[in-house]
């Protein structure tokens, strides 16, 4: 458990890159929220965030981390709907955690169902959303380090137009951020599609790439890495699907030996290493996915 929080502390959620990077939130049992990550030299630190709003620290309330490299760090608080609105605000650290301090309120800005954050550099920002009866895909940046969000248009494919959007938010490539990816889902006559969104101009512009998906476990199972390598298993958990933006190389299909349905989590490295959560425990595998076993 981390320094500072205790056994009637309540987990909200948890949101980690690699073992360092990222941050546990907790609702304290005088109803603060707190957020805890693992410091370089052992330990951990957990600090209150400084809300304002009864929501913000109420039971619904979830957090959604924005994965950016360096300082700033940004986390956006959501409420549950109520009459057909969704509550929202944005916090920020310059100090790695240490401490907090509260960018604004986004819910007269910020229309509709969040479904993620994130951030390529200090002050461009984007956060994506479900659709709730736009005529556009759900996008919407800052490039004031989150003071003001105007939606960035976004064409849907030809094929697409009559379909509704949902939209998760951009994953930027570590070694290159003007390369991003977002994924968009369409859903036409009941059917979903997955289509990446791909920017070489820091965002300004995105382009739907060809590649395409259906019939697949959703998003966070659904992922792009810090590479923008995608990763993908099937509903039925027979077939991971992995894709090379670098080389625009379509999916590939990696059958694997048992099923993998009902992810809630999955990692898959270039040299074939990786991990799945299933039904709260954890397989491994080291040839890309082909085999799983329980951790050594």
């Amino acid at each position: 458990m981390p320094d500072g929080i205790n056994e009637k502390d309540m987990l909200l959620t948890a949101d980690f890159m690699d073992a360092f990077n990222g941050y546990a939130f907790y609702l304290t049992d005088d109803k603060k929220l707190a957020a805890s990550h693992k410091l370089y030299d052992g330990g951990w630190e957990t600090t209150v965030l400084p809300t304002t709003e009864a929501w913000e620290t109420s039971l619904d309330v979830m957090p959604y981390l924005a994965h950016y490299e360096y300082n700033p760090e940004y986390v956006m608080l959501n409420s549950s709907p109520a009459a057909g609105q969704m509550l929202k605000s944005l916090y920020r650290s310059d100090n790695r955690g240490k401490t907090w301090t509260r960018v604004g309120d986004l819910t007269a800005s910020i229309g509709g169902y969040p479904t993620g954050v994130s951030f390529r550099k200090e002050k461009d920002g984007w956060i994506t959303l479900s659709n709730r009866g736009q005529d556009f895909v759900p996008l919407y940046r800052t490039q004031d380090g989150g003071r003001s969000w105007a939606v960035q248009r976004v064409e849907a494919p030809i094929d697409m137009q009559k379909a509704y959007a949902n939209a998760y938010s951009p994953a930027f490539d570590q070694e290159n951020d003007y390369h991003g990816i977002f994924i968009a889902e369409f859903v036409k006559d009941g059917e979903k599609t997955i289509v990446p969104y791909e920017t070489k101009d820091a965002g300004d512009t995105w382009t739907p790439l060809p590649y395409r998906l259906k019939d697949i476990q959703g998003v966070p199972v659904l992922n792009f890495d810090r590479l923008n390598m995608g990763r993908a298993i099937s509903i039925d958990g027979k077939t991971i699907y992995t894709m090379d933006t670098y080389n625009h190389e379509d999916w590939q299909p990696i059958r694997t030996d048992i099923p993998l349905q009902d992810a809630s989590q999955f990692f898959l490295r270039e040299d074939g290493f990786g991990w799945v959560l299933l039904n709260g425990r954890i397989k491994m595998t080291n040839d890309g996915g082909q085999t799983w076993s329980d951790p050594a």
